[in-house]
């Protein structure tokens, strides 16, 4: 049996209390990622959308912060195209009722020269990069690169 406790909320709170109440229901009942889940994104997804997904995976399992600048280079996309790409699989994430998978951290960072600068690095769980990097090289098994020799 669940207690309940009722606390009296002054009037110009009680939206702001009703969106935390229904924000803290939701990620109770969210699961974390597991890698038959991130197979299911993986194979909806289109190949820009693996190429970010595998290339934070490799980052975050390396250790190396990746902001979203060096990540769209990489890929070659703009930053809009990438921010567009982050929204759309964790609108996906939250359809399946899991976390999201990406996220955007903004941290500043002070050069040289004394002068503060603003950046986003892509936040990703180490776990969930595991079973990217899992399904991804499941997939290469399967469907070998097209330009790679069988013999090797």
């Amino acid at each position: 049996m669940t207690n309940y406790v009722m606390v009296p909320v002054p009037e110009e709170h009680v939206l702001e209390i009703m969106q935390r109440v229904v924000r803290l229901a939701q990620q109770a009942s969210m699961e974390d990622w597991d890698e038959e889940s991130v197979a299911e994104i993986w194979e909806a997804s289109d190949e820009v959308t693996r190429s970010l997904l595998s290339f934070v995976a490799r980052n975050v399992l390396m250790g190396k912060p990746l902001t979203d600048v060096a990540a769209a280079d990489a890929i070659q996309l703009s930053l809009r195209e990438a921010a567009s790409v982050m929204r759309d699989v964790n609108e996906t994430s939250k359809d399946m009722s899991r976390p999201s998978m990406l996220m955007l951290k903004a941290t500043s960072e002070t050069l040289p020269n004394g002068r503060t600068v603003d950046l986003r690095h892509f936040v990703m769980s180490e776990d969930t990069a595991k079973h990217i990097r899992s399904v991804e090289r499941a997939q290469f098994e399967q469907d070998p690169h097209p330009l790679m020799d069988d013999e090797r």
